[in-house]
């Protein structure tokens, strides 16, 4: 999610907070967290303000992570070592849903595993300043609604998926 200042970004990452599956919102987050929370929960990865990622270590980190975690199956290895100071390789797996909300946007390689959406700010104060209340009922009412539908279609949903036929201008990176 991108846009200037004021226009909404982390207002639209709080919203879907309230509504997706296990998300985790965050404004900073180390990269060894995010991949150890992508393992043990597949939460959805909610993160503000991505263009604060100013120690070049740490960003290298974090793009990697999304680099490989927009596609199921790819793997990232770090050496953790145990109580008796031996290492041992241990594997994980990045993939999860990640929405990152900035002003500068992203670099190309990145923004190619994408989906951008540039917001603008509203003129509309009534609208600008509304509040997003986590502890209202409707967003339990979502969320279960979410899960019926997930959970009732999700073969027809698949066997969609799975027999999609490129009929558009899309290609390579884009359609995948």
């Amino acid at each position: 999610i991108g846009g200037i200042k004021e226009c909404g970004k982390s207002k639209l990452l709080y919203a879907t907070f309230c509504m997706t599956f296990n998300s985790i919102f965050s404004g900073n987050m180390s990269a060894s967290a995010i991949f150890r929370l992508i393992q043990g929960n597949r939460c959805t990865l909610l993160i503000d303000e991505t263009e604060n990622l100013s120690n070049p270590e740490r960003a290298m980190e974090f793009r990697t992570i999304l680099l490989n975690g927009y596609k199921a199956g790819s793997k990232i290895y770090r050496v953790e070592s145990n109580k008796l100071k031996q290492f041992r390789v241990l594997s994980f797996e990045p993939y999860s849903p990640k929405i990152l909300a900035n002003i500068r946007g992203l670099e190309d390689v990145l923004e190619s595993r994408c989906i951008p959406f540039i917001l603008k700010r509203t003129m509309n104060k009534q609208i600008g300043n509304v509040e997003i209340n986590e502890r209202d009922d409707k967003w339990q009412d979502i969320r279960d609604d979410l899960y019926v539908f997930a959970l009732s279609n999700w073969k027809e949903i698949g066997k969609i998926y799975n027999n999609l036929i490129n009929e558009s201008d899309l290609s390579n990176r884009q359609w995948e």
